[in-house]
């Protein structure tokens, strides 16, 4: 409830003088918001989430851009599937949204590499115990995307493929420059 009223918060905010909006959550009266966005009507809205009972309907009647979160193929194709429904629903074109994932990625170059990084995301994920022992396909199987720069280009193109505008990767050591040059050099080129 307060997604769906903080988005029309600032919808209101973004496009109207004096805002006014009274809600369950929020409320303004006459409120202003300067300097006010230069895109029009205003800078897009990107709902992420795979949450059917809301999120999902949200995205339908409000999104700009629905991003999905650690989907495998077949999930992603329910989940727009799911939005298209949401979107008809609020009287939109299933068009007008952009659809992405946002994924874990684990790359390597070697095996070497793929078992340091995934290690780093096994640490970083503690709660989830699984993730550690998994093989690539298992980790796949929960959407995320793995192996060597060739590996991840055929996932991301198969994503792609399925109506995925963008990949976006949640990548877990910040210190690992060299994951981001093995990005840019191996699989933008070929994305």
């Amino acid at each position: 409830g307060m997604l769906e009223e903080g988005i029309e918060v600032i919808k209101a905010l973004w496009t109207e003088d004096n805002a006014t909006f009274k809600g369950q959550h929020f409320t303004l009266e006459g409120a202003t918001s300067y300097p006010k966005p230069t895109q029009s009507p205003h800078p897009p809205f990107v709902i992420g989430g795979n949450g059917e009972k809301r999120t999902i309907p949200i995205a339908g009647k409000y999104a700009q851009e629905w991003n999905g979160i650690n989907l495998t193929v077949e999930g992603f194709v329910a989940k727009r599937e799911l939005l298209h429904q949401s979107c008809r629903k609020a009287g939109r074109e299933t068009g007008e949204i952009t659809t992405s994932l946002a994924a874990t990625g684990i790359i390597g170059r070697d095996d070497g590499e793929y078992a340091r990084r995934l290690a780093v995301v096994a640490g970083m994920l503690q709660s989830r115990k699984d993730i550690g022992e998994a093989s690539p396909e298992e980790l796949m199987d929960k959407g995320f995307i793995v192996g060597t720069p060739e590996r991840v280009v055929e996932q991301i193109q198969a994503y792609g493929e399925v109506g995925a505008s963008r990949v976006m990767f949640q990548l877990y050591d910040y210190d690992d420059t060299d994951l981001l040059d093995l990005i840019a050099e191996k699989v933008l080129p070929r994305v």
